[in-house]
């Protein structure tokens, strides 16, 4: 089932902390880094944090991508009552039911994930250049995250016609530093999707189609 690949655990890691907070990553690498000029390298001790540098402006774009998920929750509950909607609570909830008491301060979005134990010290991905350190833009954040986490999502919110103006800002900054185009306006490029996880790369016109039949190969 797609929320579960979405939110799926990082492959380096099994950790609770990793597999809560997959979804989150690419709106807090954004609202890092959406205005810096990728010329100007960090220092050791001005690197942002993953969770703890991030502000209100990047806590709302995580609000708006949690709500076009919901809103994709919602779409395909629509057709399917028999969903279990515990698997895409809202971010604030599900986060406080994994971690708790982890949570020191559950005032707002900002806060919950800035003040979460399980996401403390967390380290920016970055490669070491001749001044410092700048954004490793061929980590897992980028190389996996988008064709296989967003590209899903956005691919399965326009088989409910469900729109994602969010999700669409996130995949083509992402796609400035990927050498590649995942989305154009707000269309999927499907002459990549055998490069992505989308589920019209294996023939899911319908949502019949994709939470009830067996996956066949890939059309290539």
């Amino acid at each position: 089932f797609f929320f579960l690949m979405i939110r799926r655990p990082p492959r380096s890691t099994q950790s609770r902390s990793s597999a809560a907070s997959d979804v989150y990553k690419r709106q807090i690498m954004y609202g890092l880094f959406k205005d810096w000029n990728f010329q100007l390298p960090y220092n050791s001790k001005e690197a942002p944090l993953l969770y703890e540098s991030l502000d209100e402006s990047t806590a709302l774009w995580i609000q708006k991508l949690d709500d076009e998920l919901q809103s994709v929750k919602a779409a395909i509950e629509k057709q399917n009552p028999q969903m279990n909607p515990i698997l895409v609570a809202p971010i604030k909830e599900g986060i406080i039911r994994l971690f708790g008491k982890q949570v020191r301060d559950g005032k707002d979005l900002a806060s919950l994930l800035k003040t979460n134990v399980g996401f403390a010290s967390l380290q920016v991905p970055l490669k070491k250049v001749e001044l410092g350190y700048v954004l490793d833009v061929d980590c897992r954040f980028f190389s996996e995250d988008i064709p296989f986490g967003l590209v899903v999502l956005k691919d399965i919110a326009h088989l409910f016609k469900v729109k994602t103006p969010t999700i669409d800002t996130i995949i083509a900054w992402h796609q400035r530093y990927m050498g590649k185009i995942f989305i154009s306006g707000d269309s999927l490029n499907r002459s990549l999707f055998n490069e992505t996880g989308a589920p019209s790369r294996y023939g899911k016109a319908t949502i019949e189609e994709l939470l009830h039949r067996p996956t066949p190969q890939p059309k290539l």
